[in-house]
């Protein structure tokens, strides 16, 4: 008998791609993917649909889930839990809420269950059912699709392997932005995802506005030459104003933020980034207000930039499979 972690999960909400037969009838509450040996398996509490529609009117937290790990060979117990973290941050984005796992039992021939509870202070989050980037199903040429078993399948291994390390970040801060009420705090948040994706995925910017060796320039007698220049105009200046000058000077060379973004989203094929949004952004971090910006244009960009935060994070896990957002009117929309 193979061993087996099995971790409990909170509000997670989906269909399974396998039917399970009991003596009432069927059910659609299973799935079953594969990372490496590990073979993973999603199943539904046993009193699933009682939970989930108590926490649509509580907007609590609560176990609706089970996710079980079975690998023939050894794994180790902080392997396992690295592995589940790993799938919950995938389902939090797939589908929009907190998934977070709180309980683990280990399951091994000749060994008696060991149970163990982490707390879920700091990653409790309120329960929201309605939409979900990855649907459960997805109607296509060849017939319905499992689109949420797809998604498993098609970037477990990837994003655990070679993105995980850095994606991570991002991901965490597109999910934060699902749960303030604010619309400003989701923007920010969602500006913070999109800002961790170009300074994780953009490789180094090639514009250089200036001169390719500015910096070289600056270490050597520019900088002397251009204080000389300002001092002629306006006197001795003091070390502290000289450094700043030079410091301000050593960032005229750099491209801005929002070109930045813009390259991260023309290399990804992601389109949809506006201007609007960098000043936006400039006008909440430096005067804590919309600036020129109506409520309902602040609404807009805020949704406009969720898609194409989310747009960049499937691209950059390499899907190419569906997605639904508000701003496709919520109809499942091929990569």
């Amino acid at each position: 008998m193979p061993t087996a972690f099995e971790y409990g999960l909170t509000n997670l909400e989906f269909s399974g791609a396998e039917v399970t037969f009991l003596p009432s009838g069927w059910q659609r509450d299973k799935m079953t993917f594969n990372f490496k040996n590990v073979t993973c398996i999603l199943q539904h509490s046993s009193d699933y649909k009682e939970i989930l529609k108590e926490l649509c009117e509580t907007h609590g937290a609560a176990v609706t889930a089970t996710l079980a790990l079975v690998c023939e060979d050894d794994m180790s117990k902080e392997a396992a839990d690295d592995l589940a973290d790993a799938i919950c941050e995938l389902l939090a984005f797939a589908t929009k809420n907190t998934v977070f796992w709180v309980t683990r039992e280990l399951i091994a021939p000749g060994v008696a269950k060991k149970g163990f509870t982490r707390s879920l202070a700091g990653r409790a989050r309120n329960f929201h059912s309605g939409w979900a980037i990855i649907s459960d199903y997805v109607s296509t040429s060849s017939g319905l699709r499992a689109e949420l078993h797809t998604f498993l399948g098609a970037v477990i291994e990837h994003y655990v392997d070679a993105l995980r390390c850095k994606l991570r970040t991002s991901l965490l801060w597109i999910n934060e932005s699902q749960h303030h009420h604010f619309v400003d705090l989701r923007f920010m948040s969602l500006y913070i995802g999109i800002e961790r994706l170009r300074i994780d995925f953009l490789p180094k910017s090639k514009r250089n506005y200036i001169h390719a060796g500015w910096q070289e320039l600056l270490d050597g007698d520019l900088a002397r030459e251009i204080l000389a220049a300002i001092e002629a105009k306006t006197g001795p200046l003091s070390p502290e104003q000289q450094k700043n000058l030079i410091s301000q000077l050593r960032s005229a060379n750099n491209p801005s933020a929002g070109l930045l973004l813009e390259e991260l989203c023309e290399g990804l094929g992601v389109t949809g980034l506006e201007k609007d949004m960098g000043i936006l952004r400039n006008s909440l971090v430096h005067r804590a207000s919309y600036g020129n910006f109506e409520f309902s244009k602040v609404r807009n960009l805020e949704k406009k930039l969720s898609h194409v935060v989310d747009v960049c994070v499937l691209k950059i896990l390499g899907y190419d499979g569906y997605y639904c957002h508000e701003d496709t009117d919520w109809k499942n929309t091929k990569l």
